[in-house]
């Protein structure tokens, strides 16, 4: 950590990146993309740690999940718009789907947040389990780099839609499992 680069720094190039990966996607650069998202996968969570160990946390980085959030969304958008000009007319649908169900899956986590007082990921080893091959950012990329490595792309933006979809119905089931209070739900806890 004895380094003069700071947390905000290292915050603002990786969202810099992330937005390139968002023109890469857009203008049909997908490998140049998935490439550039794989190296946020590992930047991710570097600024955290250094501003943790430097003692260096501000304001502005407690607002870097919110520019994370925003720029991962503009992925799927960018995907959404590349393979809607090439003919694929479910595309935006697709992003709909996508974006809703991650939204369902928040809500999903808040209400056992609420009723427990732990995340959704902690509750049980299935959790943890989902939370390993669910639907978010890092599977995504890896879905998308399959896809392309087997000359199908479409393919894999369809697999990551509904992916997210399926994540949130198992977040979803869950929650209201844990909500009840049946005695499978709150294994671990």
């Amino acid at each position: 950590c004895r380094t003069s680069i700071t947390p905000n720094q290292i915050t603002f190039v990786t969202m810099l990146i992330g937005l390139i990966v968002t023109a890469f996607f857009a203008t049909r650069h997908l490998w140049w993309g998935v490439v550039l998202a794989y190296t946020i996968e590992m930047l991710d969570g570097v600024d955290g740690k250094l501003a943790r160990t430097k003692v260096e946390t501000t304001a502005v980085g407690n607002w870097e999940h919110v520019a994370d959030y925003c720029v991962e969304l503009s992925w799927w958008t960018a995907l959404a718009y590349h393979f809607h000009a090439e003919n694929f007319r479910s595309a935006y649908w697709l992003l709909l789907l996508l974006v809703g169900s991650d939204l369902v899956d928040r809500l999903a986590k808040r209400s056992v947040k609420k009723k427990v007082g732990r995340n959704l990921d902690d509750v049980s080893n299935f959790d943890r389990c989902v939370r390993c091959i669910g639907g978010r950012r890092n599977i995504n990329i890896w879905i998308l780099l399959a896809a392309l490595a087997l000359g199908d792309a479409v393919y894999g933006f369809v697999l990551v839609c509904w992916w997210g979809a399926a994540t949130a119905g198992v977040q979803v089931i869950r929650a209201w499992q844990i909500r009840v209070g049946g005695p499978v739900a709150l294994e671990g806890v």
